[in-house]
């Protein structure tokens, strides 16, 4: 009488037990609502014949989604967030379904018929890495015309040295200056030797002021730099520097850098040509003019 007891108490117990389980899974599986009210928003789904029953006039209720689950991810209004079919609801778990991308099916074409044709694409495959390889050297050097075109400096102006244009416009300015002040001096002193004295077989004092002027100048002009520049050309988006002085920004040369730079390059005429004008000649003028004015004072 106790066994039996015993196993009645142990199968009541199961029994029991097995009623709260299947109560907690179908509770469980009853907790999931809906978001109250949600609808899809298309609206459009009236216009269809026959209408859909899960068609509202706010649009589509979760229950469609039972039928078509492969919209629930990328559906209206996120049914994903407010239907339980799609894992939403109110147990919704805040994270997205994602779904297996679709499997890719080739279709038969009328050419799979055609004998031959897989090892001629094939071929054209071959062909077509071949003509790649080639073609890299062009789309290489394509790149660089490009890179080039888009530099900032592409179309600048070439960089100079030597002085600024201010200081050029000053020193331009001071000999303008000197030499109307020497020109000024020297005809105010002839015109006080001739109202002192008898007028003289002599050179006028301005004249002489003037070229002694000139002569002055004459030494800054051959020692300073007289001009700086630069030759690039843009070819293709690349500046090439063609100027002669290799490694500096600009070619910046005094006249005697210049005859330097002529003969250095095989422009032995061109220096030669500088060096006359530029030094021979002055110096056989002032010597010409010397003579000339110690001949006039000698009385011959």
């Amino acid at each position: 009488m106790v066994g039996i007891a015993l196993a009645s108490r142990t199968l009541l117990l199961a029994e029991l037990l097995g009623n709260t389980v299947f109560a907690t899974a179908t509770n469980s599986s009853e907790a999931c609502e809906d978001t109250p009210g949600w609808t899809n928003g298309y609206t459009a789904c009236n216009n269809y014949v026959p209408v859909d029953p899960d068609c509202h006039k706010d649009g589509v209720v979760c229950h469609f989604y039972k039928a078509h689950p492969s919209f629930c991810e990328k559906g209206m209004k996120d049914p994903w967030m407010n239907c339980c079919t799609c894992g939403g609801g109110s147990s919704f778990n805040g994270q997205r379904p994602t779904q297996p991308p679709a499997p890719k099916v080739k279709m038969p074409s009328v050419l799979d018929w055609l004998p031959g044709i897989h090892s001629m694409e094939k071929q054209m495959g071959k062909m077509k890495a071949t003509m790649d390889q080639k073609l890299k050297p062009f789309e290489k050097g394509m790149h660089e015309v490009y890179a080039g075109l888009r530099q900032p400096d592409f179309n600048a102006p070439p960089e100079l040295e030597g002085n600024p244009m201010t200081q050029v416009n000053l020193v331009v300015f001071f000999i303008i200056l000197l030499v109307t002040i020497a020109t000024s001096l020297g005809y105010l002193l002839e015109v006080e030797c001739d109202r002192l004295s008898q007028p003289q077989a002599r050179s006028p004092f301005w004249a002489s002021a003037m070229l002694i002027a000139s002569y002055v100048l004459l030494v800054p002009g051959l020692t300073q730099v007289i001009f700086s520049f630069n030759i690039v050309v843009n070819v293709l988006g690349h500046r090439i520097d063609v100027q002669p002085e290799k490694g500096h920004v600009a070619c910046t040369e005094t006249i005697t850098g210049l005859v330097e730079l002529l003969n250095r390059t095989g422009s032995r005429t061109g220096a030669v040509l500088i060096v006359l004008y530029a030094v021979v000649v002055p110096i056989l003028k002032l010597l010409l003019l010397a003579l000339g004015e110690a001949f006039r004072r000698s009385g011959r």
